[in-house]
């Protein structure tokens, strides 16, 4: 009887996530600008139901970029981007720390991601060393921070006490924002992520507090809705306003456009409710800031196509099978990491072999034809 009872809520889960209405949770624009910080809890915290529904979301959300946290499996995350194809992923190989970009390669152009205070003497403080995206976007340069800060706390900030955890996340925001003013005094940047504090805190208790008081340089765009109703709160089991974007003055005329603004997305109300949402998917909702001015053209996407491919597994040599394409194709390999390993152009109408030097792992395969994805996973031994 267990057995058919866990069937029976699976079944109902997936009634609620795909016979919704997705169309309210429409946020792409094609003459916008728009980023986003999610923390998705433990990803994927509910195995492939949380992938599916994640999925579904950032197809309906159509947003250019998104950092991520608290990603716990890449391997997941490929599967998932490998179904969008728009998007592609971005991680920094080393040591993990959970924080991933994922962004819509149609609009926005890469052109470097790394760790800040990746060294020793920086792992008591920022726990998860920041990971930086310098992107282009239209004819515009961006550098956004996805951060994850240390969790908790008594409320008391105690300045300079590293046993602290505010004292800690006080810190944390010093060596982002020296960091900024030092290397990007001129740039347009964005800071997100779960920054697990609350910015309408009083001064004396504020870990924001440097960034606050130079507000001719620094705006939380999400300020009003920290200081607003707790309907609109990015953490509601607290509940508490955790998740923040911050940009620097260089954007403050973009963001005061009519049609710019901030939201905390309660996707919640599309897919059952926050209990269902919290449990199958992640406990945090996700802050998206949207910017008028920066217009680029979007291209039509939907979700990837199935490849064939054998053996698989393989030891780095493999056959696609290209029988039902009649022009030229392009071949792309990527890591789990979103790097790109192999690019090469194939004609199609046969099965083609390819010789792949790469360490045993996962690998996304992908060909893209007549406005078509087509993907397959693949496992080196």
């Amino acid at each position: 009887m267990k057995n058919y009872c866990i069937l029976f809520l699976g079944l109902v889960w997936s009634v609620v996530v795909y016979g919704q209405n997705l169309s309210d949770l429409s946020y792409g624009e094609d003459d916008a600008f728009e980023v986003m910080t999610w923390n998705l809890e433990n990803f994927p915290k509910e195995g492939s139901i949380t992938v599916d529904s994640v999925q579904t979301i950032i197809n309906a959300l159509e947003i250019d970029i998104i950092g991520l946290q608290e990603i716990d499996d890449t391997t997941s995350l490929r599967f998932l981007v490998d179904q969008l194809p728009a998007y592609e992923m971005k991680i920094v190989p080393g040591f993990f720390n959970g924080l991933v970009y994922v962004y819509n390669k149609n609009t926005v152009q890469v052109n470097a991601v790394y760790k800040i205070y990746n060294s020793s003497q920086y792992w008591d403080i920022l726990l998860r060393s920041p990971v930086v995206m310098e992107c282009t976007f239209g004819e515009k340069d961006f550098i956004i921070i996805n951060n994850h800060y240390k969790c908790c706390g008594d409320g008391n900030l105690e300045e300079g006490d590293f046993d602290d955890e505010e004292g800690i996340r006080y810190e944390s925001n010093r060596l982002i924002k020296e960091y900024i003013d030092e290397n990007f005094d001129d740039d347009q940047v964005i800071m997100l992520g779960d920054l697990n504090d609350d910015i309408a805190d009083f001064p004396d208790d504020n870990v924001f507090e440097m960034f606050l008081e130079d507000a001719e340089n620094y705006k939380f765009v999400d300020e009003d809705i920290a200081k607003g109703t707790s309907a609109f709160w990015s953490f509601p089991n607290w509940p508490s306003h955790l998740d923040h974007i911050l940009i620097t003055n260089e954007l403050f005329d973009e963001f005061a456009i009519e049609g710019s603004d901030v939201q905390t997305l309660r996707i919640d109300d599309n897919m059952g409710g926050f209990p269902f949402y919290d449990s199958r998917i992640t406990d945090h909702r996700p802050v998206v800031v949207k910017f008028k001015g920066f217009p680029v053209a979007t291209k039509e996407w939907g979700i990837s196509k199935p490849l064939s491919i054998y053996p698989n597994p393989n030891q780095g040599q493999f056959t696609v099978d290209l029988s039902s394409f009649s022009e030229v194709v392009e071949v792309t390999i990527y890591d789990v990491f979103g790097q790109l390993i192999l690019k090469q152009e194939l004609e199609g109408s046969s099965q083609r072999s390819i010789q792949l030097d790469a360490a045993s792992g996962i690998y996304s395969v992908r060909i893209f034809s007549g406005g078509e994805q087509y993907v397959a996973k693949m496992v080196v031994k």
